[in-house]
């Protein structure tokens, strides 16, 4: 059985910096999360111990998406600004590495998910 624990190993390489006690516990929440949401999302026959490591590796990055996402949004940093003509926009970088991360979770787990995504739609001609 996968454990929160053993998400949060992997998670845990990808960390550039020693985590707060309360940064790790917010880790840890967010690695049981993506834990359950991936195995929702499994097809019925499969168990993620089968494929345990890319499993772990998705749900990993699934949570370490969220986190780098909560972290950054906390952290004062001007969204834009200007000097003369030029001009830097920051847009909305924060969900970028969300949706990188998630993207590459997704595509470690397309094989052994249910496809959600796919639907037949009638086009009235």
């Amino acid at each position: 059985m996968i454990t929160t624990e053993d998400i949060m190993e992997i998670a845990l390489c990808f960390t550039d910096r020693t985590l707060t006690e309360g940064e790790t516990a917010v880790l840890i929440t967010l690695c049981g999360e993506a834990n359950r949401l991936w195995e929702s999302r499994l097809r019925d026959e499969l168990d993620p111990e089968d494929f345990r490591g890319m499993y772990c590796l998705a749900c990993a990055y699934t949570a370490l998406g969220n986190f780098n996402d909560g972290r950054q949004a906390g952290e004062p940093s001007p969204v834009s600004f200007r000097l003369g003509e030029f001009s830097v926009n920051r847009g909305s970088g924060t969900t970028v590495v969300r949706r990188s991360l998630q993207a590459q979770a997704e595509a470690l787990m397309a094989p052994f998910t249910t496809d959600g995504d796919f639907a037949f739609l009638e086009v009235v001609g």
